[in-house]
């Protein structure tokens, strides 16, 4: 799943031809999975089942979903899942996750799943995971970083020359790359995804 086309990067970089059409798609590709990994989710839906550690508290932090369509939440020892949990069991949290675009990441339980079982994942969770559809902001960094990741190609050792607004060479040598303009996670970048990245989920 890719998190933006060729014409919008096209757009982003001032290309009016279709020369260089394959380089835009394969940075498009690289920057979209770069997002998933910095994030530590998908911005399309991944329908399958995952496993996590029952919680001591009664809620379980889980991976980010949100459409809850087809949603199983089973629980049991050894490798299997034979226990199902009744939807009206636990809540989905934050609440109004949908109303505000948010997904949701944790789920608490009326009773704690398998008490005392700790030593493997005792709650499997089969879900849409990821985001249903990509957002504005996913997509506006896409293209940020493909149009980055394009441009390396004028500068194969770390090095561009310094330019006026205009494009023009201005003469003052060449310019070290620093690593946020390589990946691509300059600041507008990173305003936009920071709020999507996630820590600690197994």
């Amino acid at each position: 799943m890719l998190y933006t086309t060729v014409p919008f990067v096209k757009a982003q970089l001032g290309i009016t031809d279709t020369d260089n059409d394959d380089l835009i798609a394969l940075a498009i590709g690289a920057a979209s999975r770069e997002i998933d990994r910095w994030t530590g989710t998908t911005f399309y839906p991944v329908f399958e089942a995952r496993t996590f550690m029952a919680p001591a508290d009664g809620v379980l932090w889980v991976d980010r979903f949100t459409d809850p369509t087809g949603l199983i939440v089973a629980t049991g020892t050894g490798g299997t899942y034979t226990t199902v949990v009744a939807a009206g069991q636990y809540v989905l949290w934050p609440l109004n996750a949908a109303s505000r675009g948010l997904a949701y990441d944790r789920i608490s339980f009326a009773v704690r799943p398998v008490p005392g079982a700790w030593a493997y994942p005792t709650v499997q969770i089969t879900a849409n995971w990821g985001y249903a559809t990509t957002p504005a902001d996913v997509e506006a960094a896409a293209r940020i970083m493909a149009a980055a990741l394009f441009r390396r190609k004028d500068s194969p050792e770390g090095e561009t020359g310094a330019m006026d607004a205009a494009g023009a060479d201005l003469h003052l040598g060449t310019v070290r790359l620093g690593p946020a303009t390589l990946t691509g996670h300059d600041h507008d970048v990173t305003r936009l995804l920071a709020h999507y990245i996630e820590f600690g989920i197994a």
